[in-house]
């Protein structure tokens, strides 16, 4: 790690002395700190009540372009996460690529990128910070729950993407990953395996109107249907618009629909509807309150033996003050619920703990976010 750390600076050291214009060093620390309360759990396995600190999506990245005539250019970008709160150092995990781009032709990246599915996500979040406890992926992108981002709303690994010029307001993306986990042959019938990954996407923009439809899939594609109940495909359809007013102000809604399909279940499957609104009021210039609402719905499908008492929502309400252009604090209360058989935990900094089913989580937060 140390040997990391010191190329890391070596390089950063370098492009300063040697920088050209495009070449461009850039990041954002960021640091929280929550009081949290999680209770309720069905069977009384839970935190209670604790505070800590937070680093929320602080990284450092490098981004750069060369000429090469005739309308071309060539691409690149290397960004990790960085960890602020215990300065555990480089954390990785974020987009990195290199590529072509041309102004007629459109942009060809290959890397770890993010999808379109992801991006439309990303686009529904009404705060200036899209990650945190308060990120509406803790429900949404998540048919079976739990903690972290669901498939779609985490980044794509060994990818390649194609963006598309903008006609008349309209741009098309469209990425796959290549999973690189073919199992060999005579493989024993749970670990046969061979992953790939699309997801497509649409964004139209006119006027003060964005909108974005995305449709992605995960094929695992076991070879042998005694495989347990290993997942064999995941599909998420999802739709965003959000409206930018005068002055800052800005509404937002989105809907999607996810499934699941599991082998060696007799042909199981998991459906779920999630949807969401948002919006923020801009008081000042330098000042704004947001607030959002997401919620993942009861499941249908064979899966679950009962899916009733499965729904699961987070809302947040908070405040947004600038320093500067560069500089912000921030507060905000944030409650994800869930009902008696849902485990639905935070996407980022989750509470984990082996919480039961059923646990309502609380977090009332303030910190500080500076780009540079």
């Amino acid at each position: 790690m140390n040997k990391f750390l010191l190329a890391i600076s070596m390089l950063a050291a370098s492009l300063t002395a040697n920088a050209q214009s495009n070449v461009t060093i850039y990041g954002v620390a960021d640091a929280t700190v929550e009081a949290v309360s999680a209770k309720g759990a069905a069977n009384g396995v839970e935190r209670g009540t604790f505070s800590r600190v937070n680093s929320t999506a602080s990284y450092i990245g490098f981004k750069g372009s060369e000429d090469l005539g005739n309308g071309l250019k060539a691409l690149f970008q290397i960004e990790t996460g960085v960890a602020t709160d215990n300065n555990t150092g480089f954390t990785g995990g974020r987009d990195t690529f290199v590529g072509l781009s041309s102004a007629n032709a459109g942009t060809v990246l290959f890397g770890t990128l993010t999808g379109p599915t992801r991006a439309a996500g990303q686009l529904a979040d009404s705060r200036f910070n899209v990650s945190g406890v308060a990120a509406g992926t803790a429900v949404f992108g998540k048919p079976t729950g739990g903690s972290g981002s669901g498939t779609f709303d985490t980044r794509f690994s060994n990818a390649i993407a194609y963006i598309s010029p903008t006609f008349n307001g309209l741009t098309a993306t469209a990425a796959y990953s290549a999973g690189e986990n073919k199992s060999v042959s005579g493989a024993a019938a749970a670990d046969v395996k061979n992953t790939s990954g699309y997801d497509l996407g649409l964004t139209y923009k006119t006027g003060p109107l964005t909108t974005a439809l995305t449709h992605a899939e995960l094929r695992n594609r076991l070879d042998n249907s005694a495989a347990g109940t290993n997942l064999d495909n995941s599909k998420l359809t999802r739709l965003v618009s959000v409206y930018s007013f005068n002055g800052g102000h800005k509404v937002s809604a989105m809907i999607e629909r996810s499934k699941n399909e599991y082998t060696g279940l007799a042909g199981a499957s998991l459906a779920r509807n999630a949807w969401g609104l948002g919006g923020k009021y801009q008081l000042t210039s330098s000042d704004a309150i947001v607030a959002q609402y997401f919620q993942a719905n009861n499941p249908s499908g064979s899966f679950y033996a009962d899916n009733s008492n499965r729904k699961a929502s987070i809302y947040e309400i908070g405040y947004e003050h600038y320093l500067s252009k560069r500089t912000a604090l921030k507060t905000a209360y944030t409650a994800l619920n869930n009902q008696s058989s849902a485990d639905y935990d935070f996407s980022t900094n989750a509470i984990g703990g082996g919480n039961g089913s059923g646990v309502d989580y609380k977090v009332l937060s303030a910190g500080i976010r500076h780009a540079f």
